[in-house]
């Protein structure tokens, strides 16, 4: 968990979110012990996102891949705001990113400001390429979003941008460097700001480096994180040599994670993804919504759609008989990610 500020996390503390909290443990105990689907209460933490389009093609991911099978759009604002209205005062950690580039939707500083005004412990991540407009930069900060993570696939442009496809190195690191110094300049202790790098095949070597980037561009924390397939025929290329720094056992033709489906997936029980087009589906690797609990919309409410039946039968199927949910076997669950 190394990409979570507890103590910041720890500040949107209110009753409502401990009693829903309580509500969610024991939920998750009861349903674990009777091995059927039981839910109280909202999620706890919720994943937003904002939009999935990108503006970079990076090999290993749906977007860049061109295989994301829903249509591309943003999110409707009144939709997000209708579901902050509902469960905000419950809801304790928002993450404001999924799929696609967050700071591509034009209203994004709002749904930040939006969150922050409920005090929801708020963490977006980005590309890096919208960091440009100094004023933008300055707004950002003083939004109060809590976290930032910003991906840097290595510490020079070579490596760099044999992942991050159409991306910019310099443009990059510009960006970084003019938001960490505006938050010096408006004496802010927020965002935090995360330098997160993929480790791949192309810049396993350069991870002393990127520490010593990390330290010099005064960065609150270096994440180096493994890496996410979801093209098998070309992992080979894009693995690490060191097999401790991968998610899987394979590198050619087939992956196999390293995850056990043996263990209790307690995400469904106190998390949530609300997609671009409305959808809520359980979790981040449900990229494509191929398990969606149902369509959120407006003047309708959310809980509704987080205890549906559609939920409930997810819920016990991964109680009892997780093996035979494809989803599962490429989830980072029960394994270290960060190095």
């Amino acid at each position: 968990m190394k990409e979570i500020w507890w103590q910041g996390v720890l500040r949107s503390a209110s009753l409502p979110r401990l009693v829903n909290i309580v509500k969610l443990i024991s939920a998750m105990g009861v349903s674990w012990f009777a091995r059927k689907s039981y839910v109280w209460g909202v999620p706890a933490v919720l994943a937003v996102e904002p939009t999935s389009l990108c503006n970079l093609s990076c090999p290993q991911c749906l977007v860049g891949l061109g295989k994301i099978e829903r249509q591309r759009r943003l999110l409707d604002i009144q939709l997000y705001k209708q579901v902050l209205d509902e469960i905000g005062d419950r809801l304790w950690y928002l993450l404001l990113f999924n799929q696609g580039e967050p700071f591509l939707h034009p209203q994004l500083l709002e749904f930040i400001r939006i969150a922050k005004q409920r005090r929801i412990y708020v963490v977006t991540s980005t590309n890096g390429h919208f960091l440009f407009d100094s004023c933008y930069v300055t707004e950002l900060v003083k939004s109060r979003l809590d976290v930032i993570i910003v991906s840097l696939d290595g510490s020079d442009a070579g490596s760099y941008s044999a992942y991050r496809r159409g991306g910019n190195f310099h443009q990059v690191v510009e960006g970084l460097s003019r938001l960490i110094q505006t938050r010096t300049q408006l004496h802010m202790a927020t965002p935090k700001v995360l330098l997160q790098c993929l480790v791949t095949r192309h810049n396993e070597h350069l991870i002393p480096a990127m520490r010593q980037f990390a330290d010099h561009m005064n960065v609150d924390r270096l994440l180096l994180k493994t890496l996410h397939i979801e093209d098998s025929e070309t992992a080979a290329e894009y693995l690490p040599f060191q097999p401790a720094w991968r998610r899987y056992r394979k590198t050619a033709g087939t992956k196999s994670a390293k995850n056990s489906l043996k263990g209790k997936c307690w995400r469904l029980w106190y998390s949530a993804v609300l997609l671009a087009d409305g959808r809520l589906v359980p979790c981040c690797f449900d990229k494509n919504g191929h398990y969606g609990y149902g369509l959120v919309q407006l003047d309708k409410n959310f809980e509704p759609t987080w205890t549906s039946d559609a939920s409930d039968q997810f819920r016990n199927t991964i109680l009892n008989q997780q093996s035979v949910i494809a989803l599962c076997s490429n989830c980072s669950a029960h394994q270290k990610i960060y190095l």
